[in-house]
């Protein structure tokens, strides 16, 4: 396996040093990109200790829903349904496969954080897709909440352009309504 280990990242750059929030703050946002890439790779097993404490730890089971149980909790996953299959995109010869899981129009949240979308394996922010995966539930949510989702996407390497953000976050799609 691989450890990756930070300390003290910034103890020579004193300006990067300042602008770092609190602790329990980029303690969060490093929960939240490692909880993503297992989810991306269920087949990876992933654990994050903090401060001699585990605090993430994801079976590597090769099934997502194994890892949402590790994410969300038991309950949320099993309120949750399975779209799509990522073993089926040769069997339906699609140029655009999508993957993953739902909530339940019983199962929402205050804010579109829990939608969490990757395209060939990176975890991406994109408000047409974040949209569409609303535009699903239509008139099933009550107004003001979102479902929570996990949906993977893969294409073509060359209809999609990663180079569009500096943390590669955003990306721009060839055939945009193709994918919305």
């Amino acid at each position: 396996g691989t450890t990756i280990s930070v300390e003290n990242l910034f103890y020579n750059v004193p300006a990067r040093l300042k602008f770092l929030k609190k602790d329990a703050t980029e303690r969060r946002h490093i929960d939240a990109l490692v909880t993503r890439y297992a989810m991306a790779y269920p087949h990876l097993r992933f654990s994050l200790e903090n401060d001699d404490r585990l605090t993430f730890h994801s079976p590597g089971s090769g099934e997502l829903f194994d890892v949402l149980i590790e994410v969300y909790g038991l309950d949320i996953a099993n309120a949750m349904v399975r779209i799509g299959d990522p073993d089926t995109r040769e069997q339906e010869n699609t140029r655009i496969h999508v993957w993953g899981f739902a909530s339940e129009p019983g199962t929402h949240r205050g804010t579109r954080q829990q939608i969490t979308l990757f395209v060939n394996g990176r975890w991406i922010q994109d408000r047409g897709l974040t949209f569409a995966v609303e535009q699903a539930y239509h008139t099933l949510l009550p107004a003001g909440r979102h479902p929570l989702a996990v949906l993977s996407i893969a294409m073509p390497l060359q209809e999609v352009d990663v180079n569009v953000h500096p943390a590669k976050s955003e990306v721009h799609f060839q055939h945009r309504n193709d994918v919305f």
